[in-house]
C-alpha cells in the first residue's frame, strides 16, 4: 500500500516533481507552441533547487516546469 505524502511537509523538490506530473502527465511538451518535439537543455539551480531546462526544437523557446504558470516569477516557496 502507498503511503500518500501531506503537502505541508514536502520539500521544494518534491513539490516541483508533482507539478511536473501533474502537468506533463505522457510526454513533456512546449508551453509556447505546445510541440512535444523538445529537448533537455540543462539545469537551472539559481532558486537553490536543481530544475530541468528543456528547449522547443520546433519554437526554439527554452522552457522549465514553471513557466507560463502562476510559479514562473514567484519569490515565494512552492511549498508555502
Amino acid at each position: 500500500m502507498k503511503t500518500k505524502k501531506s503537502i505541508i511537509t514536502l520539500g521544494e523538490k518534491d513539490c516541483l516533481e508533482m507539478i511536473e506530473k501533474a502537468r506533463w502527465k505522457d510526454s513533456v511538451f512546449c508551453p509556447y507552441c505546445k510541440s512535444q518535439e523538445v529537448v533537455k537543455n540543462g539545469w537551472d539551480d539559481s532558486d537553490g533547487v536543481k530544475v530541468q531546462k528543456y528547449m522547443c526544437k520546433h519554437c526554439e523557446k527554452t522552457f522549465n516546469v514553471k513557466t507560463k504558470t502562476i510559479f514562473e516569477n514567484s519569490k515565494i516557496p512552492l511549498q508555502k
